[in-house]
């Protein structure tokens, strides 16, 4: 696997990407937050839910020292995101390519919310379909041996970005 589950989002722009959590330790922070830097992350949207982050010595400070803007969109392990939760994801998303900053998602393994979230930016972003969306963003990250898996809170994450799909037409 690439280091930190790195990899673009898709084909569809350089701006996008994902990755997986630091270890909770201030060492593998830092050295998570340095290897984001040196490929020109500039800001984050972290997925991690509020018990999840509870682990941290406070996470969103860590990465608020680094980068320009930091976005938290809590998600539960293995759950879809709210109407609201989705909303700040993206809205972090679109504000990161106006200014043309990278952005890092990540959630804990960096697959699954993750994904769910490229997927739903593609969606409403690049007018890709679902099905597409769900393949190139697998696709952009098999390629350079990381992984996703969109799908991996089932039919709910389906229906989710099938309704991302229909709003945006």
């Amino acid at each position: 696997m690439t280091p930190r589950n790195f990899s673009p989002a898709s084909i569809h722009d350089d701006i996008v990407h994902c990755a997986d959590r630091p270890g909770y330790d201030d060492e593998d922070v830092n050295a998570w937050i340095d290897f984001m830097v040196a490929r020109g992350i500039r800001r984050v949207v972290c997925l991690l839910s509020d018990a999840r982050l509870e682990r941290y010595d406070d996470l969103p400070a860590a990465y608020g020292r680094r980068f320009s803007a930091v976005t938290h969109a809590p998600i539960d392990d293995h759950g879809i995101p709210s109407p609201e939760i989705l909303e700040r994801a993206l809205t972090a998303i679109a504000e990161a390519e106006s200014a043309g900053e990278r952005i890092v998602l990540h959630c804990a393994a960096g697959m699954g919310r993750t994904g769910l979230i490229a997927s739903a930016w593609l969606c409403r972003r690049h007018a890709v379909t679902v099905d597409d969306a769900i393949r190139e963003v697998c696709a952009a990250a098999h390629r350079v041996g990381a992984n996703r898996d969109p799908l991996e809170a089932g039919p709910d994450a389906r229906a989710l970005l099938e309704a991302v799909w229909a709003a945006r037409q």
